[in-house]
């Protein structure tokens, strides 16, 4: 396009939906991700001044052609000060009798030119979305309502949906315009569901949000939904009768085309106006709480995670199907191991029993005084040890006594039962088929991939939770021997592109030892030391050389041990759930934590301290100020205490993790080129998909933001730069 006239090239640009405004001498381009490359951004560069010239001579002439008097009030409008909006008929207002036309529905390109007018001044807006349904790839945009409760504007978006491509562009081009103001911050409810359908329709990512949804979870009232946090401020009650009429709206010929009802339109108003008031209400307690800082991170991490979502994960089908068939088949192989082990013995038990019970009823009608015996169990009815109460049955008549069926309950008896190895994987494998299986299939859309739902703060600890489906539950690598796959290669990057996996190395104990200030633990991190293994020598006393693997205590692997009380710090794992994990005694498992303690003395300290805080004041609190409260003016036994001590014990630490990684995830949306996608995150990980020629650039920054990240909120402890494993899959080494 280098020898073509400047009209030629513009409209080429248009051709390709590249969309070229001009306002202020600036140049702006809105382009569909991947289209605008460096060749083209030079082009454009070269051809600024030419474009710009180009684009004031279209809207020179397109002014002469305009009307000049306003349609209602024959005001004569000045040609130099073009204060004025047309109509969808091309009519002509002067701004105060188009003032009151925006108490109406906009629905035209040009009636959308004078929203800026409207809210020139302003800095904060809310914004509502009423929709055909939930899905922002296959459901419609019906309204988008903007204001504040001084001033609403409902803008009709249906006609949209009818128009040319070019009607399309230019209309597209105009909200742009608008919400891309980057004074503004767009205020809302689940702002996640409106920022989705504003980007996949409308090609518009709302840079600046505040979630009035989120900042309620932060302040710890439990109803969050917009209808309670109104009746939670007295701010008057809300009607959501209208709701209902907004679903499948598509579908109904009639009322898609007719003008809006009025109860519809009050309602559209009142989800901006209210939201705003909460908005209003919560600025206060936010102070009041400490929490300014938190709020931000939240709301700074949103788009994001919105984005994210839109962009969604690409499947392998044909190969996730071969795992889930090879999955099906060997737990088809397992099958008679338990039928043998486990099954059958209880069955023969219950029907032993059963023939008790019989030979016992007879009993009684020869001797009428007797009380009838209970029935037992019918000894024919189905075996399924995916219950825990026939699991326990059934482990009982194997001479296994336990009092919970989790894996770490039935770890303990691995070595001395058998049966366990191949029960454990049975489980594994048919909760992979009933949470995954073909249920992951079935979240597929149209482009081929999974787009799960994400929420911000999934947890009190403010991990993001990820469902339907939970890809956080992928596991990390083959887990079994039997595994003849890596789960992760079935999610993909698309044609040209590849997938970058980094996370944050060891980032709990980093947060523990920050936090804690301990010597002996920071020491360890900035000489880039194994710490599990540097502190099983400390606890044992072991020589420099001690291949830790394989020293043993009791049975157990030394650095295996340090292992499980080094992670288990950060989840609040005491004396006992050691002795589970690591099959040693609990006496044993008691003089463990206390060596542990001996060694990280800073530690300790950290965590009784915190403990004692939590009770003191009724809340532990993260690095970014993220609180959790505590009931601790009715602790009612020593055991409630426990518990509480221990959620604020390892509070700190989840939540920091949280922290890091939101903003991380901030940093990369505002930083990463448009055609990089953030695809997925999963605790302390974030994958990248990435045009291969974008790879060295990508790398750079997913490196930086994730040690800037670490390092806003961790100032002491030494952050490495994370590894970045680049694949065409989901890679985890």
């Amino acid at each position: 396009m280098k020898d073509i006239t400047t009209l030629d090239f513009l409209a080429e640009l248009r051709q390709r939906r590249i969309e070229v405004t001009s306002s202020e001498g600036k140049l702006h381009i809105h382009a569909p991700k991947g289209v605008c490359t460096p060749e083209l951004k030079t082009q454009l560069q070269e051809r600024k001044a030419e474009l710009l010239m180009t684009l004031a001579q279209e809207a020179k002439a397109s002014l002469a052609s305009a009307p000049d008097t306003c349609a209602t009030c024959q005001t004569p409008i000045d040609a130099e000060d073009r204060d004025f909006c047309y109509t969808p008929s091309g009519a002509c207002y002067c701004i105060p009798c188009w003032e009151r036309q925006l108490d109406q529905p906009l629905t035209s390109s040009q009636s959308l030119a004078l929203l800026k007018q409207c809210f020139h001044d302003h800095t904060e807006l809310a914004i509502d979305l009423e929709t055909t349904g939930l899905n922002a790839r296959t459901c419609k945009v019906v309204s988008i309502t903007v204001g504040t409760p001084e001033k609403t504007v409902i803008i009709d978006t249906r006609p949209y949906y009818h128009w040319s491509e070019m009607e399309q562009w230019t209309y597209r081009n105009a909200l742009q315009q608008f919400f891309h103001q980057s004074q503004i911050c767009w205020i809302g409810h689940n702002l996640k569901f409106d920022w989705q359908f504003l980007a996949v329709h409308f090609g518009i990512g709302l840079r600046s949000v505040y979630d009035t949804m989120l900042a309620e979870q932060l302040l710890e009232h439990r109803e969050i939904s917009l209808k309670a946090t109104v009746a939670h401020y007295q701010l008057g009650e809300m009607h959501k009768e209208e709701r209902s009429w907004f679903i499948d709206l598509d579908r109904r010929p009639g009322d898609w085309s007719a003008a809006f009802p009025a109860g519809q339109c009050t309602y559209m108003r009142q989800d901006v106006v209210q939201a705003y008031h909460v908005f209003r209400k919560q600025r206060a307690s936010i102070e009041a709480g400490q929490l300014t800082q938190v709020v931000a991170l939240e709301n700074s991490a949103l788009p994001a995670l919105a984005a994210m979502e839109v962009h969604g994960a690409l499947i392998d089908v044909a190969r996730w199907k071969k795992v889930l068939q090879a999955k099906r088949e060997r737990q088809a192989e397992l099958e008679p191991v338990l039928q043998e082990g486990l099954i059958q013995p209880l069955r023969d038990a219950r029907a032993a029993t059963y023939q008790e019970y019989q030979q016992a009823v007879r009993n009684i009608w020869s001797s009428p005084s007797k009380v009838r015996p209970s029935c037992p169990v019918d000894p024919w009815k189905p075996i399924n040890l995916s219950s825990a109460d026939d699991l326990k049955e059934a482990l009982a008549v194997a001479g296994i006594h336990v009092e919970s069926t989790r894996e770490e309950a039935l770890e303990v008896h691995k070595a001395h039962a058998s049966i366990i190895k191949p029960l454990l994987e049975w489980r594994k494998l048919q909760h992979f088929c009933d949470a995954f299986g073909e249920n992951l299939l079935a979240h597929i859309q149209i482009d081929g991939r999974i787009h799960a739902d994400f929420r911000q703060i999934g947890a009190v600890s403010g991990r993001i939770i990820c469902n339907k489906p939970n890809l956080q539950q992928i596991p990390k690598k083959a887990e079994e021997e039997s595994d003849d796959v890596d789960l992760r290669q079935c999610f993909v990057a698309a044609p040209g592109n590849v997938l970058l996996t980094a996370d944050l190395s060891n980032i709990e104990l980093r947060i523990l030892a920050d936090f804690a200030r301990d010597k002996a633990m920071l020491r360890f991190f900035a000489e880039g030391k194994d710490l599990h293994a540097e502190t099983a020598k400390l606890m044992f006393g072991l020589p420099e050389e001690t291949n830790t693997k394989k020293h043993l205590y009791k049975g157990v692997a030394v650095r295996s041990i340090a292992k499980t009380i080094n992670f288990g710090l950060a989840y609040g794992m005491g004396a006992s759930g050691l002795a589970g994990r690591t099959g040693v005694s609990l006496d044993e498992a008691r003089s463990l934590m206390r060596k542990y303690f001996d060694t990280y003395a800073g530690v300790a300290r950290f965590l009784k301290q915190s403990a004692a805080s939590a009770l003191r004041k009724g809340y532990a609190t993260t690095a970014s100020g993220r609180k959790r409260s505590f009931p601790t003016a009715s602790i009612q036994s020593q055991s409630e205490r426990g518990r509480i001590e221990r959620s604020a014990k390892n509070h700190p630490i989840q939540g920091t993790n949280a922290d890091v990684l939101k903003r991380a995830l901030a940093l990369l949306y505002t930083t990463l080129p448009e055609v990089v996608h953030i695809t997925l995150t999963v605790h302390d990980e974030i994958v990248l998909e990435c045009p291969s020629d974008l790879v060295e650039e990508a790398t750079r920054i997913l490196q930086g933001a994730m040690v800037q990240a670490c390092r806003d909120y961790l100032p002491v402890v030494h952050i490495p730069e994370p590894d970045v494993l680049i694949d065409t899959c989901w890679r985890k080494e």
